[in-house]
């Protein structure tokens, strides 16, 4: 899934926010990692540890930023996001993934402060200097997914009606940097 995630930036630097212990491999990218807690990486992974909202990088370093299930834990989303248009080049690109705004996406991890609508999810990029390339798909784990090799296809089968309901935890959205 991550693979999958990362395969919809560009090439190049790209900024992993709250990277946990696994990097991302896509050619054609480095990927940065940033995390409030040094997890366990392999020696010679490039890690930072640091708070999404003051990133201690200089301005437009990154080609893209892959926030995956990363801005529902902070309690200033837009910042996160601002901070993030900060350090990312004129032309990248984000990729977001959040859990929509239903009790069981929202509650089952005790460390989330909120879920978003499609809505607000829109609003938070915007206000952060972002534009989506369209609306916030539902993405998330059908049982049996990967070992019948439907990970390409999660968009399509979660727009089905029911499946994504139940099933699409998520939203995913794709979004270009904005210049003011």
């Amino acid at each position: 899934m991550l693979a999958w995630l990362a395969g919809h930036l560009p090439p190049g630097c790209i900024l992993n926010l709250g990277a946990g212990p696994v990097a991302p491999v896509v050619p054609g990218a480095t990927f940065i990692g940033v995390d409030l807690v040094p997890p366990q990486r392999p020696p010679g992974s490039p890690f930072v540890d640091a708070d999404a909202r003051h990133l201690p990088m200089r301005d437009q370093v990154f080609d893209g930023a892959l926030l995956k299930d990363i801005i529902e834990h902070t309690s200033d989303p837009i910042a996160v996001l601002t901070e993030v248009h900060r350090v990312c080049r004129p032309g990248a690109s984000i990729v977001v993934t959040v859990p929509r705004a239903i009790p069981r996406a929202v509650w089952a991890d005790p460390t989330h402060i909120r879920g978003f609508t499609a809505g607000a999810l829109l609003t938070a990029l915007h206000a952060g200097r972002w534009k989506a390339r369209g609306r916030p798909a539902r993405l998330g784990g059908l049982p049996g997914a990967g070992r019948l090799g439907l990970e390409a296809h999660l968009l399509t089968i979660m727009a089905v009606p029911g499946l994504g309901h139940w099933y699409g935890t998520n939203w995913f959205v794709v979004a270009d940097r904005v210049e003011r």
